[in-house]
């Protein structure tokens, strides 16, 4: 996302006035929601989010400046301003960054974006047929898919230059069932965060059949939130 040698130049900015420490952030996240109500997607919004934040230190005192330019003159006039407002008039000094690498503990086999949009509104219409048909009380359920895809890279003037890339995938549906006439919002189910990988249509199946169907102990309007996996 922002290559070493940028890193360093950027993180000897930050340090320009004497500042005892200093760090960057750096983000690049992608993300998308689509929506099903009645059988049909209401809405499909995606966006991105980019940008970088350098922090600087000296004793107890600490300056944040953030841009989304990440070129090398964004991030060098970004850094100046930080060293700038912490005052000092001391010497700056080198840094030098090592490459460390994070180990992957469930590493993501099928990223989202490698996904059709069709493969994935189909789960996701599955999804909300099978928690209609749960139960005939439900009178109506809407489903949403959350997919976020997060690049992050972490340096200091200590050394460190550490990147890591973080996928979150949730899907949900939140049904409302019919009493005595009156249509009223009693959960949310399920509650899915996996890998695109593991979400087949007979696990979505699965934890909607587990989802408990009863009347809400509130009163009017209720609102009763239930997550079925962690």
């Amino acid at each position: 996302m922002i290559p070493k040698h940028v890193a360093e130049a950027v993180l000897k900015a930050a340090l320009s006035s004497g500042g005892d420490f200093a760090e960057i952030y750096a983000e690049d996240q992608h993300s998308s929601t689509a929506t099903l109500q009645s059988g049909k997607i209401e809405q499909v919004v995606s966006g991105r989010e980019h940008g970088a934040g350098i922090r600087v230190f000296l004793g107890t005192r600490t300056v944040y400046a953030y841009t989304n330019d990440t070129s090398l003159k964004g991030l060098t006039d970004t850094a100046l301003k930080a060293a700038a407002a912490i005052g000092a008039i001391k010497e700056g000094r080198e840094v030098t960054l090592a490459p460390s690498k994070v180990s992957q503990i469930s590493p993501i086999l099928l990223p989202p974006s490698n996904i059709e949009v069709v493969r994935k509104t189909d789960m996701l219409k599955e999804a909300c047929f099978a928690a209609k048909e749960y139960d005939p009380l439900i009178a109506q359920v809407t489903g949403t898919l959350l997919e976020k895809e997060k690049n992050v890279l972490i340096c200091n003037s200590e050394g460190l230059y550490a990147e890591d890339s973080r996928t979150h995938v949730r899907i949900l549906s939140l049904q409302s069932q019919a009493w005595a006439e009156k249509t009223r919002w009693v959960q949310q189910i399920p509650a899915l965060r996996r890998a695109m990988s593991s979400l087949k249509a007979w696990t979505l199946r699965l934890l909607v059949s587990r989802a408990p169907s009863r009347r809400s102990p509130c009163s009017r309007l209720p609102l009763a939130l239930q997550a079925l996996c962690p």
